[in-house]
């Protein structure tokens, strides 16, 4: 955290104009890490429906560019680290550690209990991909929760099929 801010990261909290910014970074974060990413109108939407009490757009900057972003959702006793991105460019600078610690932030000045980092399996095994994920997220001395997991249900094989390849 401390290295990001002397070199000279900066937080600035986004407007939904900004989410255009953060939807180029998530781009380059959805190729990087081969994931998929939603369209620019699903953040809109997200943006319209629960900002700014309930949702929080962050931006980091370096140099007067943005170059890492989250998603940060403000609900009941939690704040929830929902999406997160950042470019290929001056990830050297650190700007995810900042941007997570202006969220546990956020979280604690609206009196949330409990900052959740959401989604990251415990890896022991350093060759997996996902290792990085969780690397960075244990990081924070977190206390990790095993949930039951995902469960899918396919209601229109014909649909499910082409949707998993691609067609």
């Amino acid at each position: 955290v401390r290295l990001a801010t002397k070199k000279g990261v900066v937080i600035k909290e986004g407007t939904r104009e900004d989410l255009k910014d953060f939807h180029e970074i998530m781009k380059i974060t959805g190729k990087r890490d081969d994931f998929m990413i939603r369209p620019l109108s699903y953040f809109e939407n997200m943006y319209d429906y629960l900002a700014p009490e309930n949702m929080k757009l962050l931006l980091a900057y370096y140099q007067d560019k943005p170059i890492a972003g989250v998603i940060e959702i403000l609900y009941g006793n939690k704040a929830w680290y929902l999406y997160g991105a950042s470019s290929n460019e001056y990830r050297n600078v650190m700007p995810n550690y900042l941007l997570q610690w202006q969220m546990i932030k956020n979280g604690m000045e609206t009196n949330r209990e409990i900052y959740d980092f959401r989604g990251v399996e415990e890896f022991e095994d350093e060759t997996k991909p996902e290792y990085g994920v969780y690397k960075f997220k244990k990081g924070f001395n977190g206390e990790f929760i095993e949930f039951i997991g995902e469960i899918q249900m396919v209601y229109h094989p014909v649909i499910n099929f082409c949707f998993e390849k691609g067609l």
